[in-house]
């Protein structure tokens, strides 16, 4: 081989070492970058329950939501038409989960 022709492999090789991993490197972590930023949004969205699955019944008396687990959750209260005020949870109102 004659001098040019090492002179220009030798500078290919500097060019492809040199620039080589910085290419690949930034696309590589871009493509990694949108996986990881994908993946969150995806399994989160995989663990979301439609809201079309919660039942709820409203009465004069309570508020009840049937989950799609199977738990009744029910909020009641004790409220006669004759008084103006809601009872305090001494009287009977409050949360309750059956």
């Amino acid at each position: 081989m004659d001098f040019i022709t090492l002179l220009i492999l030798a500078i290919l090789i500097y060019l492809v070492l040199h620039f080589g991993p910085r290419i690949f490197g930034s696309w590589m972590s871009s493509r990694v970058l949108a996986k990881v930023m994908a993946q969150p949004s995806d399994a989160r969205r995989a663990q979301l329950d439609p809201e079309s699955q919660y039942v709820v019944h409203i009465t004069e008396s309570e508020v009840s939501c049937h989950r799609p687990d199977g738990i009744v959750e029910t909020v009641h209260w004790d409220y006669s038409k004759s008084q103006n005020s809601f009872p305090d949870r001494a009287d009977g109102g409050g949360l309750s989960g059956r």
